[in-house]
């Protein structure tokens, strides 16, 4: 390709007339593929409440069903979707615990440390913890949870810790 350089002045004899005088210079380009285009999809699910409160009818909890259907039985209906898709993140409204510091609320919502499971067999690969129920059952229940997640790969998020993952 060829443009026109910086000009250089040129005036004449008489000093009257100034003229300007282009250099022509040669520069190569370098031609580029064009990179194809990249699509990524996110699904974000709302509420995941895994758990129940102690006040509620156990009979009724989603610890019965989950005791008498295992974990697969909660997402089943759009597992499919969340497979198919390249991050999946939930609102994780809840700790997983075994701590019984409840704190002072109307609903204060924890299960076993294998109600994880019921995310890592749904394809579930991110949760947010900045919800008014991650700490139900005080520090201690929030460390739980976070370790719990870290231990079986589920990223999650915070006030203060952000998700960072490659796809």
């Amino acid at each position: 390709a060829s443009f026109l350089a910086k000009p250089k002045e040129k005036s004449n004899v008489s000093g009257i007339s100034t003229e300007k005088v282009y250099d022509k210079v040669d520069v190569p380009i370098e031609l580029s593929t064009p990179k194809p285009e990249i699509s990524i999809t996110v699904s974000v699910v709302g509420d995941c409440t895994l758990g129940t409160d102690e006040h509620f009818n156990y009979a009724r909890s989603l610890n019965a069903y989950y005791e008498k259907n295992g974990p697969e039985y909660f997402l089943k209906n759009v597992k499919s979707i969340f497979d198919s898709d390249d991050l999946t993140i939930a609102n994780l409204e809840g700790t997983f615990t075994d701590s019984t510091s409840r704190v002072d609320k109307t609903y204060a919502f924890k299960g076993p440390k294998e109600f994880v499971n019921i995310l890592t067999s749904s394809s579930v690969e991110s949760v947010t913890l900045a919800n008014n129920h991650s700490h139900d059952y005080g520090d201690k229940g929030l460390e739980d949870t976070r370790k719990t997640l870290d231990d079986l790969n589920v990223l999650r998020c915070e006030a203060d810790h952000p998700i960072i993952t490659q796809i």
